[in-house]
């Protein structure tokens, strides 16, 4: 997928309805996957999720890393794994920060 011109065209190129576009930001101090043009927030009763980086497998899961600000305690961010949308508590570690993510299939 490009988001270039197409030099026949003054429209950009969209994408076709086979491509999955996923663009992952960050609204306000929270977040987010757009996926498709459908909004989801990162869901992880700990804290605040600053997502980091994400991989994409063949087989289309999907893993997000980032940072975890501690509801109502001050101190060191944790760091925290998505599959999926959900979260890997068995990937969070305390006073620790994931700074990317890449996956060999």
């Amino acid at each position: 997928m490009s988001c270039k011109k197409d030099p026949k065209k003054e429209n950009p190129v969209e994408p076709t309805s086979e491509e999955t576009v996923y663009i992952m930001g960050t609204y306000g101090a929270e977040s987010f996957l757009l996926t498709n043009g459908e909004l989801s927030f990162f869901d992880n009763n700990i804290g605040r999720f600053g997502a980091l980086d994400m991989a994409i497998t063949d087989n289309g899961d999907l893993y997000v890393v980032g940072e975890v600000k501690h509801f109502g305690l001050g101190g060191s961010p944790s760091s925290l794994l998505f599959k999926n949308g959900v979260p890997c508590y068995e990937y969070n570690f305390d006073y620790a920060s994931f700074g990317g993510i890449a996956i060999e299939d």
